[in-house]
Parts: C-alpha cells; sequence; structure tokens
C-alpha cells in the first residue's frame, strides 16, 4: 500500500482502468466446487468460477493482474489486457487526469489525501496530505483548540505559500484563528506543534499587541493578525495524521 502509493506520487498524469468480470476470470480450484454451493428453487448449482463476495478475493484478484501485468506495468498495459482477453469498462475508467481516486485516497502530483467520501466526518477538506476543517461557531483561541484536539487534530500551522493560499481560499472574508501564538514568550511566535515561525503572512503593522496582550493569531483575507486569545472567532483544525 506505501509503495504503491509513494510511486503515484511520483507522476503527474493518471489513468485508471475498471476490467469487466475479471473476478469470473478465476477458475475455483478442482474439488472445492462444493464450498460455493446453492440452491434455487429448481437446481443445485456449484460455482465454476470465482464470485463476488469472498473474503480474500480482492486479494486474489489483484495478484492475478500483478502477474498478466508483470511485464508491462508503467508501458503497454492496454495491449497486454486485450492478449488475455480483458476488457475495459468506459464508464468506470479514467484516463490522463490530473487527480484520481485510489484504494480510498485522493492522488494527484506531490499530493496524497484521504477520499472525503470514505471519510467518517463531514465538514473536513483536504489539501496536500492534511485534512483541514473550518468551525461554524466561534469560540476563543483555547477553546478552539481543544476543540481540535477532540477531532485528534490540532489548529492549523501554515508552512507554505500554496497552503496559505488554500486557508485563504476556503475562508474567503471570514476571520478564522491558526495554531500560531507568542504565550510562552512575548515576541517569541510558535506554532501548536512546538516549531518556530519561518514563513510569515503578516498584515501591514502586525503584529502589534494594540489592545494589549494580543498572544494570538488569526487570518482574515489572506493576512495574520494578532489578538486576544480570549476573542471570538471561528477557527481551523489540521489533521495530519489521517494516513
Amino acid at each position: 500500500m506505501t509503495s504503491a502509493i509513494g510511486t503515484l506520487q511520483q507522476d503527474s498524469i493518471f489513468t485508471k482502468l475498471d476490467l469487466c468480470s475479471a473476478y469470473n476470470f478465476l477458475r475455483i480450484r478442482e474439488g472445492d466446487e462444493w464450498k460455493m454451493a446453492f440452491i434455487t428453487p429448481s437446481e443445485h448449482y456449484e460455482y465454476l468460477i470465482m464470485p463476488f463476495g469472498l473474503m480474500n478475493a480482492p486479494a486474489v484478484i489483484q495478484r492475478y493482474i500483478n502477474e498478466v501485468l508483470r511485464e508491462a506495468l508503467d508501458r503497454r498495459v492496454l495491449q497486454l489486457l486485450l492478449e488475455n482477453h480483458h476488457f475495459v469498462k468506459l464508464e468506470k475508467s479514467t484516463f490522463h487526469a490530473q487527480t484520481i481516486s485510489f484504494l480510498g485516497f485522493i492522488v494527484s502530483h506531490s499530493t496524497l489525501c484521504m477520499d472525503p467520501a470514505k471519510f467518517s466526518t463531514s465538514g473536513w477538506r483536504c489539501f496536500s496530505s492534511s485534512m483541514y476543517y473550518i468551525s461554524t461557531g466561534e469560540k476563543s483561541w483555547s477553546e478552539s483548540r481543544q476543540d481540535c484536539r477532540e477531532k485528534r487534530a490540532d489548529l492549523v500551522t501554515i508552512n507554505s505559500k500554496e497552503e496559505q493560499e488554500f486557508i485563504h481560499k476556503i475562508l474567503g472574508s471570514l476571520s478564522a484563528w491558526i495554531g500560531l501564538t507568542d504565550s510562552e514568550r512575548e515576541g517569541t511566535w510558535k506554532w501548536v506543534d512546538g516549531t518556530a515561525l519561518t514563513t510569515k503572512y503578516w498584515g501591514s503593522g502586525e503584529p502589534n499587541s494594540r489592545a494589549g496582550d494580543e498572544d494570538c493569531v488569526m487570518l482574515n483575507d489572506g493576512k495574520w493578525a494578532d489578538y486576544p486569545c480570549s476573542s471570538y472567532f471561528i477557527w481551523i483544525c489540521e489533521d495530519k495524521n489521517f494516513k
């Protein structure tokens, strides 16, 4: 799983093929047909080929496909499938896409995120191997962080221009707490994961402690500003550990 995902992340264009009735190409081992027996009102039957729904069927079919395509992986896959009498379902296949869903993940170049359709909790969004949650209510900075921790996440840490632009895009004109504070030592800004501040996107004249103890940071319209931690804003959680 890890090696497959890692290989995919090195690529930029993806094709995903769905085969027609591939399970039915596998023969039930001779002598084991009785294990697949079933009864209808008219007759007693036994499967000679693999049906859907068996416990180990996905692993067996994957091994079979790997053997069929082994000499042609990353090359003439379609030709080899045709030579082995396998046909593709066009309506379920994807060709030359920049993003695909694969094994419960959304994969694109240098990005891996859990497929939101597989994610049990609604409201999360994916970007560059992390999941992000924007609250609907408003709380203080510490209460916001506690809510993130209860979700097995933390307030967002922004480490790149791309991540900053992503957060700005999903927030729009809203103001939201992020995981940056100088509460331990005045003027020494740190992220909630303990790392020092390196990439900065302060607004004009910020930080300024204009209201006194402004030890927490909120983001508004793509810029950061220090605010009293007791102020109420929505917040953004980031989960880096969902994989």
